[in-house]
């Protein structure tokens, strides 16, 4: 009896791992945008909803990072969000207080379950104050 309990645990933990190994897809974006284009910092009369959204698909589930650098001078990134997220279409906000003016470049990657790490998607925008 007990033998055949370690053989079944065995069993399972074998198809367990040829079922993990055999996930060779990678997470894939459609549809990624920045919106506005032009991005204010706080709110004035010129701007009422200071900050972005990011809208994009996503092919299945997966840990997205968003992070943002500017055009230009050579500085490291800035990580604005590390989330996961289901397939399907997704939105989220963005705030640009931190940022300064010119040109920023969005860049999304996304990480699944199997540690499967899609190509990063880019997109450029204009912070003003």
């Amino acid at each position: 009896m007990r033998r055949a309990l370690v053989a079944g645990a065995l069993v399972a933990l074998a198809l367990a791992a040829v079922a993990v190994a055999q996930d060779a897809v990678v997470p894939k974006f459609e549809k990624f945008k920045v919106t506005p284009t032009t991005v204010c910092r706080h709110r004035s009369d010129t701007c009422q909803h200071p900050g972005g959204t990011i809208r994009f698909k996503i092919s299945e589930y997966a840990e997205v990072r968003a992070a943002t650098r500017p055009l230009g001078p050579t500085l490291g990134p800035i990580i604005l969000f590390k989330k996961n997220f289901t397939a399907g279409w997704h939105q989220r906000h963005f705030s640009a207080k931190k940022l300064y003016p010119g040109q920023w470049d969005m860049q999304l990657t996304a990480i699944d379950t199997t540690n499967n790490a899609s190509h990063p998607v880019d997109k450029t925008y204009h912070v003003v104050k």
